[in-house]
């Protein structure tokens, strides 16, 4: 199997008919932001990572990768009159589709009789669901709100208490921890703001383990608790990552590794 690109994910959000906004939201200046943080942290590894938008009118958005120089992420202009997504929710599906194409481990595993760019291991060069949600959290979102008042924004936006609670245990300093519980609330909007709404709570995490790790795309709970660990990961947001080694750059261990309900070392 041969394709200009290597895969092609719409997985930001599930695809589903339009509905109309309620308040206007600056979706491209929240791409533009991210992609000016990371484009030439991409072109410093020789990776020319660039943005494209569809038209299709559908809730959906989509990382794009062929050759290990080349990737893209994309998003339907439908994206942008949901009317559960909020800013931060968005910028977390940004962040999510960037997670994709960071290479860094759990890979996706190719589809059959695939021959195109592959890693050592034989899977494709995206980083696979949970570990883009993972990435998002733990990486992404930290960087690009680094130097927001990110304590002014709980002000009008506050944390759930249990929430709050594991970010001021995880993280001493006040500006950490608002941090942390900002990047938590951003997760739960992406998640709720997709097209099938499935319930998801800080206080019900999932029971499931995993015997090896999952590549697909984990239940929507798992995926909360995975964006709260990422959230709670006390690793450097600049840390560098490897495509291989899912230890190096992020939690192996405590309240920031990733769960057990797709995750298996």
């Amino acid at each position: 199997m041969k394709a200009v690109f290597a895969v092609a994910l719409s997985l930001a959000c599930l695809a589903a008919p339009v509905r109309a906004a309620d308040a206007p939201i600056d979706f491209h200046a929240i791409i533009d932001r991210a992609m000016a943080l990371y484009v030439p942290r991409f072109a410093a590894n020789g990776v020319t990572l660039s943005f494209f938008e569809t038209d299709d009118g559908m809730i959906k958005g989509g990382a794009y990768r062929d050759e290990w120089t080349r990737a893209r992420i994309t998003f339907d202009t439908g994206y942008y009159k949901d009317p559960l997504v909020n800013a931060d929710g968005f910028l977390f599906a940004v962040c999510h589709e960037l997670g994709h194409v960071v290479a860094s481990a759990p890979h996706v595993a190719p589809p059959g009789e695939w021959d195109g760019p592959s890693d050592k291991h034989g899977d494709l060069w995206m980083s696979n669901e949970g570990q883009s949600d993972y990435y998002a959290a733990a990486k992404c979102m930290r960087l690009v709100l680094a130097g927001d008042d990110n304590a002014g924004y709980l002000r009008t936006h506050p944390a759930p208490p249990s929430v709050a609670k594991r970010c001021s245990r995880q993280f001493q300093d006040p500006g950490a921890s608002a941090l942390c519980q900002r990047i938590a609330l951003a997760g739960k909007n992406f998640l709720d703001s997709m097209a099938i709404p499935l319930p998801t709570s800080f206080e019900t995490p999932s029971s499931e383990r995993v015997e090896k790790t999952y590549g697909g795309l984990p239940a929507r709970q798992c995926r909360l608790d995975t964006i709260l660990a990422g959230a709670l990961c006390d690793a450097p947001a600049d840390a560098e990552v490897d495509p291989y080694d899912p230890a190096v750059g992020f939690c192996a261990s405590g309240a920031g590794a990733r769960p057990s309900c797709w995750f298996k070392e």
